[in-house]
């Protein structure tokens, strides 16, 4: 998946037309983040943990070249526990956390290609996107850490007028060798976006 993603965003770029030509842009989204289940491997046993719905924020800076973009991008989600399975109690109970305070929150650093698919005479313009970066966790009660992580999505673009346009996406970030006080764990994260790019004259 890791050398997909980076086939992928290293042709959206390489792909791209001379930068000289390519148009500078602005963009900012906020939306839902919807986490998969935490799952902590802890003394063999796989101990489940439920998120609720929390909301993500993000910022970037990139190019358009035409039917590609590049862009570097910053963001935040937070979201707060929801319930816990088998033997999760346990687990938080020995790190003393009360589990009606615990949250978690992200904040990433990703690379993202995109792929425009432009439609004829019309506003409304289709893409596909993935990237690769850093994510930066934190979970009330654990030491954070940073781990490389990826995502993938896609959405569409609908163009308001010639600088402006409109952003509805999808993005499934997924971060990469977590751990919580060495114990190996896994989740990702599904969220919804709107927003809006602004292109730099």
């Amino acid at each position: 998946m890791k050398k997909t993603l980076l086939h992928f965003l290293t042709a959206a770029i390489i792909a791209a037309p001379a930068v000289a030509s390519a148009q500078p842009y602005v963009s900012g989204s906020f939306g839902l983040s919807m986490p998969t289940e935490l799952e902590v491997d802890y003394n063999g046993l796989t101990i489940p943990a439920e998120f609720k719905t929390g909301y993500s924020i993000n910022g970037a800076v990139g190019y358009d070249f035409g039917q590609q973009r590049a862009e570097l991008a910053i963001g935040y989600q937070q979201n707060d526990l929801d319930s816990i399975a088998g033997q999760g109690e346990s687990f938080w109970d020995d790190y003393g956390i009360d589990i009606n305070k615990v949250d978690s929150s992200a904040l990433t650093v990703m690379a993202n290609g995109y792929y425009d698919i432009t439609m004829d005479n019309s506003p409304i313009e289709p893409y596909a996107m993935a990237g690769i970066g850093l994510a930066s966790l934190d979970l009330t009660g654990f030491e954070g850490d940073t781990y490389f992580a990826w995502q993938v999505g896609a959405g569409v673009g609908i163009e308001l007028d010639s600088d402006l346009t409109l952003d509805l996406g999808y993005r499934y970030l997924k971060p990469t060798g977590v751990k919580l006080q060495g114990h190996d764990a896994s989740i990702g994260s599904h969220n919804i976006m709107v927003g809006a790019r602004y292109a730099l004259n």
